[in-house]
């Protein structure tokens, strides 16, 4: 039997796996990272502290690229968001009465979004790995006089001033879209995170960050297996001993990452973990070019089910992609096919879900541990710990991803 250990063994892919498992190769780590045949991932990443800071770690600037334009369209109003006009001027030709109380709003919460990011850069990442971590972003947020309770604060609370207007409207559209959350259960410190990215002068390439990852890993002598190959994953009480392979080699490890919801099924029952929350997707078929060319790349539409559009060149045609909020009930296909005709009245389509699935969730804004959006720790048994942003922090997409990545990384540095 062919034995070998490891610092780090991942177990599938994912952004946040990806960049834990890149920057710890770097650090000199030995790191087996399992990859599976996850589909095409469409989500829209937006620029960060931690982002920044890790390209420059691994001299990946080159991925910053111009910011994509993105439109938020209700039935009231039409924003675009880093198109030919400033912001402020779109903002003051939509609500004209509402704009002071609107342009406050929107730099309180940029405001927030950095001073918070930076909170948990110093404080080497997310506070949920114990009350070690815990204190230490306490003491950080306090520096920067950033209260547990204003992060907390349900976002609706916070967009009261323009509630019953179309501003106020345009706004739960906007940070709706971005989370694919409803409204109601978004906080002031998830809403900040994202917006603090969205107001940033500069946009990311997902395929230049993927690639980049991938070049670092390989560089500093990460190894990869296919995830398939894995016959048994092995354990004595919460601390995983080795990952078996069907050809029986045995390859051991310090910790242990999981980066994909389908390696559930090879974990021993006494670290058993919930599965990552899976939104509705719906896939058009060929638009065949009947697209305005007033429409962004990226629409946010506002209506009885926000749902957020990007339209995507694939194999010689133009595809739209429609991601929905989490809701009760799944919105229904026709339904989604209604509200899309609005903005492509001309173009002839099908539609296809590609995921139904909901998980339950709670009703009003998460607070795990104290920090806001988090659904549940990074720790799922002694040396094993969740590397997926989705399943940590669903409200903030490939955001969450980034974070929870740097985490981790920050953290087995620290211990191996």
């Amino acid at each position: 039997m062919v034995k070998k250990h490891y610092d780090i063994i991942i177990l599938g892919e994912c952004l946040g796996s990806r960049i834990a498992g890149a920057l710890l190769a770097k650090k000199g780590k030995r790191v087996l990272l399992f990859k599976d045949s996850a589909p095409a991932e469409r989500s829209w990443i937006l620029p960060s502290l931690h982002l920044d800071r890790i390209l420059d770690l691994l001299g990946g600037r080159s991925c910053l690229i111009a910011p994509t334009p993105f439109q938020v369209c209700t039935h009231e109003s039409r924003l675009e968001f880093h198109g030919s006009m400033p912001l402020e001027e779109e903002l003051r030709r939509e609500f004209p009465d509402s704009f002071p109380r609107v342009e406050s709003i929107l730099k309180e919460l940029a405001s927030l979004g950095g001073a918070l990011e930076a909170a948990l850069w110093d404080s080497g990442g997310l506070p949920l790995l114990g009350m070690a971590g815990r204190r230490r972003f306490a003491l950080k947020r306090m520096r920067r006089r950033i209260s547990a309770k204003l992060l907390s604060r349900p976002l609706a609370d916070f967009l009261s001033p323009v509630a019953g207007e179309a501003a106020g409207s345009a706004l739960a559209t906007l940070f709706s879209g971005l989370s694919l959350a409803p409204i109601s259960r978004l906080s002031m410190g998830e809403a900040a995170f994202l917006w603090h990215g969205v107001a940033k002068s500069d946009g990311v390439s997902r395929s230049g960050l993927d690639e980049l990852l991938f070049q670092r890993f390989e560089q500093f002598h990460g190894e990869e297996e296919n995830l398939s190959r894995i016959r048994e994953i092995r354990a004595e009480g919460r601390r995983v001993q080795a990952v078996f392979l069907q050809n029986g080699s045995r390859c051991s490890a310090d910790f242990f990452l999981i980066g994909t919801d389908s390696i559930r099924a090879l974990l021993p029952p006494k670290l058993a973990v919930e599965p990552v929350p899976k939104r509705p997707e719906f896939i058009s078929s060929s638009l065949n070019g009947r697209i305005s060319p007033l429409l962004a790349p990226r629409v946010i539409l506002g209506d009885e089910t926000v749902l957020r559009v990007q339209f995507i060149s694939e194999k010689d045609r133009m595809i739209c992609a429609v991601d929905c909020p989490v809701s009760e009930p799944a919105p229904a296909l026709e339904r989604v096919r209604s509200s899309l005709q609005e903005i492509l009245p001309f173009a002839d389509f099908t539609l296809s879900a590609r995921s139904l699935e909901e998980p339950v969730l709670e009703s009003g804004s998460c607070n795990f541990q104290g920090f806001p959006g988090a659904r549940v720790g990074l720790r799922a048994g002694k040396n094993l710990f969740f590397c997926s942003g989705a399943g940590v922090l669903p409200t903030l997409g490939a955001t969450g991803e980034v974070l929870v990545g740097a985490t981790i990384a920050s953290h087995l540095q620290e211990n191996t």
